[in-house]
This record gives structure tokens, C-alpha cells and sequence, in this order.
């Protein structure tokens, strides 16, 4: 649709554009030979995606050897910032490794040495967790900052045991949350 829009208000004049279609299902193996599939045989211009990062990181090395460009818009994990190995991604949303320096920014601000990490605990590697926590631990030994606890927790984390991590917490440092679900937020924060 977009394609068609653009052809109808004249944006690009004077190009053909046209979209080869496949999916990597978040697996690297099959997003990495799909890559090479359609740069190889379908003389495609640009790679828009993979969208996980597990499949972005393999396509985006072979993209970075043969200087080929990939826009990813939602390939999250803080790996990907780094511009010497990944040279020709463009990435649409903000990594996770941005969460780490704000985190840390804040901490700077209010004086504040040491935090307290309470993340609910990873589906698989790959997983917004994951990346924050990672981002939030590389930042702080960065910063000279102290991550005195790091606890991953389940989803279903009940009231009382929020109450025991949060009278430990309190002793130890600033808290970070990551992703609880809405009652634990809701409880956390009316304590």
C-alpha cells in the first residue's frame, strides 16, 4: 500500500520499487540464508527487517561484509550499537543500551551510587529483559556505578514476596524495575 501511495503522489518519480517478501521467523540460521538468498538471487537494494534481534545480528554481519544496508525496526538488543561491527545498519527504534545511559544519567543527577535490579525473568535469551538488564549492567561498571542486587523474578510474583524484595531493596540501593505486570507495578508503587 505504501509502494502505491507513493506512486500515486509522485515521490519518487522516476524509481521502481517493488518488495521481495520473506520470513525469518526469529530464527538466525533461516533469516541468515534467506538474506543471502534474496541479495544473491532476487537482486534486492536494501534489507527492512529481521525485526528480532537473534536473526538482525547474523544478517547485519553478513550486510556489514558485503556493505549491503538493513533498516531494522525492531531488532532491540544492545549488540547491535555497536557501529564497528555493524556498520551499515540503520536501526528505527532506540536500542536498550539508551535505557542503561539514562538510568545512569539519572543516578548521576540525584548523587545516587548504588541500584538494586529487579527484572521479571527472560522467556528465552532473546527478550526485552534481557537487553534492559544487560544495558543497565554494562552502563553502570561504565559509570563506576554499583548494581548491588540483580534479581529476575517470575511474572507471577506475589504481594508479599514484592514486600520481602522491596524491605532488601531498601537497604541495598535505588531500585530499577523492568517489565512487571501491571498488579506488581500498581503494588510496588503504592508502597
Amino acid at each position: 500500500m505504501a509502494i502505491e501511495d507513493a506512486k500515486k503522489m509522485q515521490l519518487l518519480p522516476n524509481y521502481n520499487l517493488s518488495v521481495t517478501w520473506r520470513n525469518g521467523a526469529c530464527n538466525a540460521g533461516r533469516a541468515l540464508g534467506m538474506a543471502v538468498d534474496m541479495i544473491t538471487n532476487d537482486n534486492i537494494d536494501t534489507i527492512i527487517g529481521p525485526a528480532c534481534s537473534e536473526a538482525a545480528i547474523v544478517v547485519c554481519h553478513l550486510a556489514t561484509f558485503w556493505n549491503f544496508p538493513v533498516f531494522s525496526h525492531g531488532s532491540s538488543d544492545p549488540e547491535l550499537a555497536d557501529k564497528k561491527l555493524f556498520q551499515t545498519l540503520v536501526r528505527i527504534l532506540p536500542p536498550f543500551s539508551k535505557m542503561g545511559r539514562a538510568f545512569v544519567e539519572v543516578f548521576k543527577y540525584f548523587k545516587w551510587n548504588t541500584g538494586v535490579l529487579m527484572a521479571t525473568e527472560n522467556i528465552g535469551q532473546y527478550s526485552f529483559n534481557d537487553y534492559a538488564s544487560r544495558s543497565i549492567e554494562q552502563e553502570f561498571r561504565n559509570a563506576g556505578l554499583t548494581l548491588s542486587d540483580n534479581v529476575k523474578v517470575s511474572p507471577d510474583i506475589t504481594e508479599n514476596e514484592i514486600d520481602t524484595y522491596l524491605k532488601r531493596f531498601s537497604r541495598r540501593g535505588r531500585i530499577i524495575m523492568l517489565q512487571m505486570n501491571r498488579r506488581n507495578i500498581r503494588t510496588v508503587m503504592e508502597r
